[in-house]
């Protein structure tokens, strides 16, 4: 059988259905079978009388890592009391993952964070264990790097460099670039800085990082903050960390 096939029961026999529109509990075997079947999640499929929509928020997120599902979907006005926090991995999860909020708004009623760079919706990409430093000055508007050792790095990793300088502006390094050939330990990246490399002046550090890829929110979501009273106890909406090809 197939869906829209039509089917007769004989007497006695019972429909049960396979497709719950308002269910409750994401553990349920016949639940499973329709997310992984669609591949798309509701955030009110993961909302319980008893939980916030920050709950709900953050089931829907486990499940959508645990299984794979790049479509989010919300589909009415949300309240948050604290933030969505989305941290990415070796598993890649956050890539292509895409929430589509359709018009919708989120009110935070949580504390100010007093900042406008913290978000009710942060998405982070992280450093890996992978780290070394560069070893020979260079000067602005180049797009080499020789390292102390290349080992761990490949071709298409995305790096961070970034100078631990904190008194010399014209050294301060904190640029997200990609490696597009590495000989020995001379790394070439796809992006020429602006700023010179010296590592003669101050630790210039290189770490090979997860970023988060292609992960986007769209239908125009629009946020509120209740109890803001002042711009100290401010806090922005989203927030992207290390990511690339998102918005």
């Amino acid at each position: 059988y197939k869906i829209g096939d039509s089917v007769s029961l004989e007497n006695g026999a019972e429909v049960v259905s396979t497709t719950n529109n308002n269910a409750q509990n994401p553990n349920d075997s016949l639940n499973n079978w329709k997310y992984k079947d669609e591949k798309i999640l509701n955030l009110d499929d993961f909302k319980k009388q008893q939980n916030t929509d920050a709950d709900a928020f953050y089931a829907m997120l486990a499940y959508a890592k645990s299984n794979n599902i790049k479509s989010l979907n919300i589909t009415r006005d949300i309240t948050l009391d604290r933030k969505i926090t989305m941290v990415q991995d070796a598993t890649q999860w956050l890539n292509s993952i895409n929430i589509d909020f359709h018009g919708h708004k989120v009110n935070w009623t949580g504390v100010g964070a007093n900042s406008l760079a913290v978000g009710i919706i942060e998405v982070i990409g992280v450093p890996t264990s992978t780290t070394t430093t560069v070893a020979v000055d260079y000067p602005e508007y180049t797009s080499e790097l020789t390292v102390a050792d290349s080992s761990g790095f490949e071709v298409g990793d995305w790096i961070l460099v970034r100078s631990t300088s904190t008194t010399r502006p014209d050294i301060y390094l904190n640029v997200l670039v990609r490696i597009e050939s590495i000989s020995g330990n001379v790394i070439q990246t796809d992006t020429v800085r602006r700023l010179a490399v010296r590592p003669s002046v101050a630790t210039v550090n290189v770490t090979k990082m997860n970023v988060f890829d292609g992960f986007k929110i769209t239908g125009n979501p629009l946020a509120t903050a209740e109890n803001q009273t002042a711009r100290t106890n401010g806090i922005g909406f989203v927030q992207y960390q290390y990511g690339v090809n998102s918005h």
